[in-house]
């Protein structure tokens, strides 16, 4: 999902997981998210480390701490994501388990 604020893209802050991989998310860059076209519009977590088995909540909220919940969006994205084992080495496309919408 997009909006249009003052003439730029605002893209749907998302997380994404996958057992035994690290988890990947909807990058933000100044308040509003970056596309980054070589990972298909994902970037991996942070530290590299952080996996499926986190609260969703509050992986949602380190990364946007004004999050309130995490929801499934509507319809379920089907999107190949970069997911990576712990280090970040190199990316195994995958659809995940689950994505989750973080909203406020």
């Amino acid at each position: 999902m997009e909006r249009r604020i003052r003439g730029r893209v605002k893209r749907a802050r998302r997380v994404g997981l996958y057992p035994g991989k690290v988890s990947v998310h909807t990058p933000i860059i100044d308040g509003f998210d970056k596309v980054d076209r070589e990972l298909n519009g994902w970037a991996a977590d942070p530290g590299c480390t952080a996996g499926s088995k986190d609260d969703r909540l509050a992986y949602c909220q380190t990364l946007w701490p004004k999050t309130t919940r995490a929801t499934l969006p509507i319809p379920t994205d089907a999107v190949l994501k970069p997911f990576f084992t712990e280090s970040c080495a190199a990316p195994d496309w995958n659809t995940g388990r689950t994505t989750y919408s973080c909203c406020q």
